[in-house]
Formats: C-alpha cells, structure tokens, sequence
C-alpha cells in the first residue's frame, strides 16, 4: 500500500462504521470548530482529500564538503589552518648544540699555556613561524620570532626576526615589506634550518647584510623563461633589524640570479631530490650604504663617533646534479675612507680611531648525498682584509686608541668537514663538523672547533 493513501483510507473507514464526523473533526485538513451535526442523507459522502505528504529535507551539504581539509598537519610542514580568504601555517623548530674548541699545539705553545677546552652547549636557535595569506593568494605575510640568545642582538634582546608582507599582482613585479633578509648574498638568504653544515661560514659571517628594515620589488620569474631570470631591487633604513633611529642613512640594493636549466632550490644547499638533470644558478648582488654607523654596516657592533659610506658587491654559484653539490661566494666591501678619527675629549694627548671594516673573502663548499640521505660536506673559507695605515699629521706624542666597536678586521680562515645524517630531511636531522680556524701569519689565534647539532623542525 502507498503510504500517501493511509490517511483517506483511514477516514473512509470510519465512516463506514458511523464515525465519520470525529474522524473529520481530527483531521488537519480542516481544523476550524465543529459545526452541528447534519442530517444524515442519502447522498453518498465525499471522499475528503488527503493533504499531500511533503518529502523529507535533504540534508544540507557540507560547508567545505568539495573543498581541502581546513586543518592540516604533518612533521615539517607545521600546522595549517584554511578559511575562505585567509590561511595560516604554524610552524616550530629548535637546534640543539653541543661541541668544543681549543688552541692548536703550536698557539699553545706560543703563549706559553697549556691547551685549554672549552666546551659549548646551547639551544643555538629557536623560532616560531606563522605564515600564509590574506584575502587574496596574491598577498603573504611572514613573521618569524627568536627566543635563544643568540637568536637576538646583545645590545637589544628583541625575539622579532622576520615582519614583512609580499604583494605579487604579476609574474614580473612583486612588492615586499617589513622587516626582512636584506637580498645580497646566497648562503645567508639560505635558512639556517637548510644548512649542508652545523652553520654558515666564517665568510657570510663577516661580508652578509643580515636584516634590516625596508621594501624591494622581484620576481622569481621575469619575461617567463620558466624560472631562468630572477631580480630583486630596494631600498632599506640602514641600522638593522629592531632600530630606526631616524632617516639619516639608507642602503640601495639589488640582486640578480640566473637559472640557466630552469627552476632551481636556491633555498635549500643540498641536493635531496639526486636528480640527475643538472641545475645552476649564478647570482650578482652590490648594495651601497650611506652614513653607516654599524661595524659590518647593517649589523654588529656600532661606531660612537664614526659614519661610513659602503660600497658592497658580491658573486655566488650553486650547481646540484645526482646528490652533488658545489657552492661559492665571493665577496668585496669598500669604504669612502678607512677609518675616522678624533681627539679625545678628556685627554689631547689621545687620538681615537674607528676603521671600517674593508676587505674582501671568498669560500668554496662542496658536498655529496648519498640514497641513504647520508651527506659528506667540506668548505674552505678565507677573509682577507685590507687596512690601510694611519692618516698622517696626527700631533706628535698621540696614542690611538681604537674604540671598543671600532676595531679593525682581521684575516681569518676555515677549513673543515661536515657529516649530516637526514632521517625525515630537514624536518629532523642530526649534523657534525670540524673546523680548524686561523689568521695567517699569527700562530696564537690557531684553533679547532667540533660541533654537533640536532634539530627537528615542525
């Protein structure tokens, strides 16, 4: 029996027996009151009409039904969240460091000591990243935070490392802002949580540009040659991260990098993929800073009387085939003078002096993965400065004194091995290398230093 017909069935039975009004009365097709009885006739009753059963709601769709899943997470990747026009990636990472250093034999016996060990442990990086978009996939943000000491600058303990936004309307221009990398060189662009080795080298230590405050335009891929040209070109305020102390200086900068196979990972030193397609970039990079008032112009230590115009420029290359890996930078920075002096205030007798840092370095890096994501690493660095004598015509008698931030750069070089161990990539790894660091020509500064590292990147 259909189940629509149940309700005129029911009525129809009821009359049959002499109960035709009360069933009426009950029924929802006439609800209003009940009228007298009427007379009982002959004429055969009317079938009433059954009201017709509505069918039963679908179940509304799910919202997101056709759409990602709106919480994602996984070893590396942090934790996502996804909204119709905002998205946000959460992630976490620590390394975990332990080693020594001690004089070599012969500094040791140069300053008439025994060789002494010191030992370093430390939670060498700590960080907190959120990133994503907002409104439009056109519009990034990124904000890194550090909380290891290391991970601030001694003289302002600030956890903000990275604040800018990224605006990429076309394929050829883009616009980004903040605090960020100031784009010069290759190996500190490179994160130091996709280092081949425990950490950079002595080179980018001293040549990089760090972080600073500012804006520039790029495109990852310019005329659309499939990633071969990429550019970026800005200004930024000169002091660093976590300062703006006036308008009074300012850093012009530009870089250039050409893919001649195509896309290359320029963000990532090794060669995890062991792709067997070759894969090269070549990067030119100059910036010029006016009035600089910090030892290695964006960071370090700062000059109490002294300003430096800085001319920078810099050249790098990085080929990966098959789990081959080389890279090289070189390095040049010149100043409108190479020091600033001036009579000390409390005592004529003494002439204060401040260099800037001029000179020029260079290392070669060099690496080999294996299928078993086991890599062998080895680098060569070398800083060579270039210190010009005093300024004649200082008053007979004086003594120059250098000022605590205002010392001159020293030659340096490294040589050394690493070994990384890659057990989910760069997700959770474990590294260790050695390093023998010294100045040419001075025996005492001769030294070797080990290091191990874990980290584990959420």
């Amino acid at each position: 029996m259909n189940p629509r017909s149940i309700p005129a069935f029911l009525v129809l039975s009821a009359s049959s027996l002499g109960l035709h009004t009360a069933a009426h009365a009950q029924s929802p097709v006439d609800a209003q009151p009940l009228a007298a009885e009427p007379a009982v006739t002959s004429e055969p009753v009317a079938e009433p009409v059954a009201e017709p059963v509505a069918e039963p709601a679908a179940a509304e769709p799910a919202r997101d039904a056709d759409r990602p899943h709106r919480v994602e997470a996984e070893l590396g990747e942090g934790v996502r969240f996804r909204a119709d026009d905002f998205s946000l990636q959460i992630r976490a990472r620590m390394q975990l460091q332990g080693g020594f250093s001690m004089p070599s034999r012969a500094a040791a016996d140069a300053q008439g000591e025994d060789i002494d060990v010191t030992t370093n442990f430390q939670a060498r990086r700590v960080r907190l990243v959120l990133t994503g978009h907002a409104l439009t996939e056109e519009l990034k943000y990124y904000f890194q935070l550090g909380f290891s000491f290391r991970d601030m600058e001694s003289d302002r303990l600030v956890a903000v490392r990275d604040a800018y936004m990224t605006w990429q309307p076309t394929r050829d221009f883009g616009l980004r802002w903040g605090q960020m990398k100031v784009p010069y060189g290759l190996q500190r662009v490179v994160s130091s949580s996709a280092l081949q080795m425990v950490d950079r080298s002595v080179v980018t230590a001293e040549f990089n540009m760090d972080r600073d405050v500012g804006i520039y335009a790029l495109s990852e891929d310019l005329g659309g040659f499939g990633n071969k040209l990429q550019y970026q070109v800005g200004v930024f305020g000169g002091r660093g991260r976590n300062r703006f102390d006036g308008v009074d200086e300012a850093v012009f900068v530009g870089r250039v990098q050409v893919n001649p196979f195509g896309r290359f990972d320029h963000l990532n030193e090794g060669d995890m993929s062991r792709s067997s397609d070759p894969r090269l970039s070549i990067g030119l990079g100059g910036a010029y800073h006016f009035n600089g008032v910090r030892t290695r112009s964006t960071h370090g230590g700062t000059f109490s009387f002294a300003n430096f115009d800085t001319l920078h420029l810099a050249a790098d290359l990085h080929f990966k085939m098959s789990g081959f890996t080389f890279m090289s930078e070189f390095f040049y920075r010149s100043t409108n003078t190479p020091n600033v002096q001036r009579q000390d205030p409390d005592d004529a007798t003494i002439t204060q002096v401040e260099y800037a840092r001029e000179g020029m370095g260079y290392y070669l890096q060099a690496a080999y993965m294996l299928p078993s994501m086991v890599e062998f690493s080895a680098r060569f660095g070398e800083v060579m400065s270039d210190v010009e004598a005093l300024e004649d015509g200082t008053p007979a008698g004086s003594i120059y004194e250098s000022t605590s931030a205002g010392g001159a750069m020293g030659d340096e070089r490294e040589a050394g091995l690493g070994l990384s161990y890659y057990i989910r990539k760069h997700a959770l790894k474990l590294q260790a290398d050695y390093f023998r660091i010294w100045e040419p020509g001075n025996v005492e500064d001769d030294r070797h230093q080990v290091r191990v590292q874990t980290q584990i990147y959420f």
